[in-house]
């Protein structure tokens, strides 16, 4: 036979008191020899949690015992982390296992299967990618990069201009176009790769005469791209396969002038056929020379990073003070470095880095479209952090940093 509701609530009230008890001796224990104090303040918390189990602060309501934050033990650290200090902020812990967080400030979260949701627009939308390493590094990286870049976009350079007419702070110039045609003898249509702004598009054409093109690849990544247009002109018969390298703003046609032999450009012959691993080697090879010498073209000149006068300059970054300098690459590239004692990184130009990640389930976020990626004085200026993470907007990140630790709390008090 199940115990009746008023027989529940005295074996509640009597646990209640006995705990209040055996916490009462505690603390004149402590008092009187002076060896619990440090703890007295952790050990009430965790009678409030404990407490919170078996009565809940405000009762049992609805399933769910709730509890003030400041009251739960590194509530108050939790709080101030997740910028929800001043704000009336509630932990509840449901009997279906789920658990919530609820403040003022920064909204409703709930963590139920081991999945964390949040409260929007009248309904739970999950968030499944959260940030993942090191999260006080991943908030030091976006601190220093939104900084620095504030710091760039705020300069007046001595010349009178604003940043946005000087190309490598403003939108940055288009490199000329690296083109692979495949005449399509094989089996299928014809195939054009063409790779601008560190971008490649790879189209298609119909098998037969009618129909258009059709895009089959559009990204960064030159091993995809390349291993793409490999594997479909050797399907059958292989393509007779040509290059070219045209002006940023000239478009291919195939018809008025295929280019030259592949074999021309990869500099051991007149050949045509992608037909050995020899020289498809060497087209990657080629190729990666030839990125380098088309993104190196469209570097900033030294007067226009003169005219900036940024050497020498201060700036407070995250709450830092940092002297600024700048590194000229024998690339032609530039650096501009960040010191401040022991602290150092810099922002390295690099006009076609990402302008969109992908943060939660489904959904792109859009990123400083920015000319630069987050470096550190090591071995020539080695790209650091994640460019999804350092480049999201303000509001993006706060979102991502808020969830993550949202759920790590409540992972550690609602197990």
């Amino acid at each position: 036979m199940m115990p009746k509701l008023g027989e529940m609530n005295a074996i509640w009230k009597l646990l209640n008191i006995v705990l209040l008890l055996f916490l009462f001796i505690l603390i004149i224990y402590g008092v009187t020899t002076k060896g619990l104090n440090p703890s007295i303040k952790e050990l009430s918390m965790k009678f409030s949690e404990v407490r919170s189990l078996f009565w809940g602060e405000s009762g049992l309501h609805n399933n769910c015992y709730v509890s003030n934050v400041l009251d739960v033990s590194g509530g108050d650290v939790f709080l101030a982390r997740v910028g929800a200090i001043g704000s009336i902020a509630n932990l509840k812990i449901c009997k279906d296992g789920s658990c919530e967080f609820n403040s003022s400030k920064v909204g409703a979260y709930r963590l139920k299967d081991g999945v964390l949701s949040k409260f929007i627009g009248g309904r739970w939308v999950n968030d499944n990618v959260l940030f993942r390493g090191n999260l006080s590094l991943i908030k030091s990286n976006w601190e220093f990069y939104n900084g620095a870049l504030k710091f760039l976009e705020n300069i007046n350079p001595q010349n009178g201009f604003h940043p946005a007419t000087i190309g490598f702070l403003g939108k940055p110039k288009d490199t000329r176009k690296f083109i692979l045609y495949g005449d399509g003898t094989g089996i299928g249509g014809d195939v054009v790769a063409v790779w601008q702004n560190n971008i490649w598009q790879i189209k298609r054409g119909p098998k037969s005469a009618k129909g258009s093109r059709k895009l089959i690849y559009i990204g960064g990544n030159d091993s995809v791209a390349l291993q793409m247009f490999y594997k479909i002109v050797t399907s059958g018969m292989n393509d007779n396969v040509y290059w070219e390298i045209l002006t940023s703003n000239k478009s291919y046609d195939e018809k008025s002038d295929k280019g030259f032999p592949v074999g021309v450009f990869v500099g051991t012959g007149s050949w045509t056929k992608l037909d050995s691993d020899k020289k498809v080697e060497g087209l990657v090879a080629k190729f990666n020379t030839e990125k380098s010498e088309l993104l190196s073209e469209i570097n900033p000149t030294l007067n226009e990073v003169r005219s900036l006068n940024l050497s020498g300059r201060i700036v407070n970054i995250a709450g830092t003070k940092f002297v600024v300098n700048v590194h000229y690459l024998n690339n032609g590239g530039i650096v501009i470095g960040f010191v401040s004692g022991s602290k150092k990184f810099g922002l390295k130009y690099f006009p076609y880095g990402k302008t969109e990640a992908l943060v939660s389930d489904g959904d792109y976020s859009a990123l400083h479209a920015s000319s630069f990626i987050l470096v550190k004085p090591v071995k020539s200026w080695a790209s650091i952090g994640n460019e999804n993470f350092y480049k999201l907007y303000k509001q993006d990140f706060m979102g991502e940093y808020q969830g993550t630790l949202t759920r790590s709390f409540l992972r550690s008090k609602c197990k």
